[in-house]
């Protein structure tokens, strides 16, 4: 049934999961976006395209990231503004993550504001019949705000804010399989997991684990539709397929 808005679909999981590779598969199939195809969305419909018409593709598409994270920056301004008590959440929750320094702080409290402003940005871009998929988005931060703590009430909290969600995909596989995944690729690695022992790495698996699923009772109390796939359990085809049916089935 056609409805007036972008649907959208959020992946969240531990890390090594497969959720990246997961969306990246997705993104690349007629209506859906995800933030990079969102980007070259907002510039194909305005000045910047036509600006660069004839520009070397490597200058140009810099220059399209540019703008693009400028408008970002220009969303959350407007965020603070407009949404001091949303601001006050994440800051809030930011200051009490343990064991990180003040720049990591800062990386942290600015990717969890920048999810909620390409919520914002995808709907005043996309038509109503389109998806926007986001790996780690609004709702995934959540894991990353609380599962050192396990601070429940504030992360409950803070997903008051993340409305207009339809899908919340959350990606798991056996911890012995992420952590393989995370060395072969040398990337999807936390920051705070590079140092980091064996048990300490397994308890961060498992506490980002707890907070998925708590994040995903929470949506569900709110209607949200869930979906979960375990990648260690079932081939990334059959995955993708239970995905594209849960879709089709939200957009009909």
């Amino acid at each position: 049934m056609f409805r007036d808005g972008v649907y959208k679909v959020e992946f969240s999981g531990v890390p090594g999961s497969g959720k990246s590779t997961l969306t990246r598969e997705l993104s690349g199939e007629a209506r859906i976006f995800d933030p990079l195809r969102l980007q070259n969305e907002v510039f194909s419909q305005g000045f910047v395209v036509r600006a660069l018409s004839g520009t070397a593709p490597r200058v140009a598409r810099k220059l399209r990231e540019r703008a693009f994270e400028k408008r970002i920056n220009g969303e959350i301004e407007k965020l603070r503004m407009m949404r001091p008590d949303l601001v006050d959440t994440v800051s809030q929750a930011v200051r009490d993550v343990e064991n990180e320094p003040k720049k990591r702080k800062e990386k942290l409290l600015f990717w969890t504001l920048r999810s909620q402003v390409l919520s914002t940005i995808a709907e005043d871009t996309l038509s109503g019949s389109d998806i926007f998929i986001d790996d780690e988005g609004r709702a995934h931060r959540a894991t990353t705000l609380y599962a050192g703590a396990r601070r429940f009430h504030q992360m409950q909290d803070y997903l008051h804010y993340t409305t207009g969600l339809d899908l919340f995909v959350v990606v798991d596989a056996p911890n012995d399989i992420c952590v393989q995944r995370m060395e072969q690729r040398k990337k999807g690695v936390p920051i705070r997991l590079k140092e980091a022992s064996d048990a300490d790495i397994e308890s961060y698996l498992d506490a980002s684990r707890e907070i998925a699923d708590r994040v995903a009772e929470f949506l569900s109390r709110r209607g949200v539709a869930i979906l979960r796939v375990n990648t260690g359990e079932e081939s990334r085809f059959r995955s993708l397929q239970r995905i594209r049916d849960e879709i089709s089935q939200m957009i009909c």
